[in-house]
């Protein structure tokens, strides 16, 4: 038998993810799901966040090279990892990472039950705004780089 569970809509995972006020760092697939100019969607300087929280949720999200195989994390932080696939749920841990709670189920359900959870929790916008204030910052100086004349190429 094989069983298929229909994805969770991305304006449901959306409206969670903004009524928690997590900051974000999303993968390839979802990068649009949030628009460009959210405030919870972070784009740069994501090492230094990670090492900074408190509480970091690996929604779907593999513990490989992009994460340094879990180095990027904090000993100090809480980790939920959340995957249906239970080798990519575990994937690399005991290295450098373990996680707090391992869930093996869908990543968007979870976000949405926990927002649901949580109803009158927001994160902290002192931690939101200075992660997009580096965010710009970065981005700003990305593109200074960019228009800069290269005399060699």
């Amino acid at each position: 038998p094989i069983l298929t569970l229909p994805p969770t809509p991305s304006d449901q995972l959306r409206k969670a993810l903004e009524a928690l006020g997590i900051p974000c760092f999303l993968g390839g697939m979802a990068r649009g799901m949030l628009g460009r100019d959210s405030p919870i969607h972070i784009r740069q300087n994501r090492r230094d966040a990670l090492k900074d929280a408190d509480l970091v949720i690996l929604a779907g999200t593999v513990c490989d090279f992009r994460l340094s195989y879990g180095r990027v994390l904090s000993r100090r932080s809480k980790i939920i990892a959340v995957n249906r696939d239970r080798s990519q749920l575990l994937k690399n841990s005991d290295m450098f990472w373990k996680p707090t709670i391992a869930i093996q189920g869908d990543a968007g359900s979870f976000l949405i039950k926990l927002s649901e959870g949580l109803k009158n929790y927001s994160c902290p916008t002192d931690w939101v705004e200075g992660l997009k204030e580096g965010d710009v910052k970065k981005e700003k100086a990305n593109m200074e780089k960019a228009d800069e004349r290269s005399e060699e190429h």
